[in-house]
């Protein structure tokens, strides 16, 4: 699956990480701990394609969003519809904040996420192949750490094997979690993922 990560330019100009505090409490980031990611799938069926992009990031503004997906139908010539992109976040609190609740990133950082993003969804596009793919649905414990009543514990895993070669291509887990491994005062960088799910 097409993908970029960050890399030591997280630590130059203005992008603070989303998450914790108040408007630049935490302050710039020291560097970067391990890569934050987008990676990005399309699927395509009877002509019609659907991309989905996952970033490694708090969250992201709307502009942002319809920029990607502006930039994906120009780059595609319209052969992946603007109604047809998915962009979500894991929402990571030690990724930059392009919402810019924590003290956002500079426009340059922003475009950057932009160009990229839409350049893993053209390659993943442009480099489809005939494939199977194979949905399974099950549960996992949760636990809603606010006490409300209701905790999401269904877990979506879609598995995609390439039929010319018979082995797996890419596999996409959805599951609910909210995974905060890293101390609100941390400064780094970080998909803050558990290695299991890299």
């Amino acid at each position: 699956m097409p993908w970029w990560r960050a890399g030591p330019q997280l630590a130059s100009g203005e992008i603070y990480l989303g998450g914790y505090g108040i408007w630049k409490q935490r302050g710039l980031p020291e560097g970067v701990h391990d890569p934050i990611w987008a990676r990005a799938f399309v699927v395509e069926a009877n002509g019609t394609a659907l991309a989905n992009v996952v970033l490694d990031l708090v969250g992201i503004a709307n502009g942002a969003i319809y920029e990607i997906m502006d930039g994906v139908v120009a780059a595609t010539g319209g052969a992946i519809h603007r109604d047809a992109i998915l962009v979500a976040s894991t929402h990571t609190h030690a990724a930059p904040d392009l919402q810019g609740l924590w003290g956002g990133a500079s426009a340059e950082y922003r475009q950057y996420v932009i160009d990229r993003t839409v350049a893993a969804i053209v390659e993943a596009y442009q480099t489809r192949r005939p494939s199977r793919i194979y949905l399974s649905t099950g549960t996992a414990q949760g636990n809603n750490r606010r006490g409300h009543g209701y905790t999401d514990e269904e877990v979506t895993v879609l598995d995609i094997v390439d039929n010319a070669t018979n082995r797996r291509s890419g596999t996409v887990v959805n599951f609910a979690v909210r995974r905060a491994g890293r101390p609100s005062g941390a400064r780094w960088a970080s998909a803050n993922r558990s290695r299991e799910w890299g």
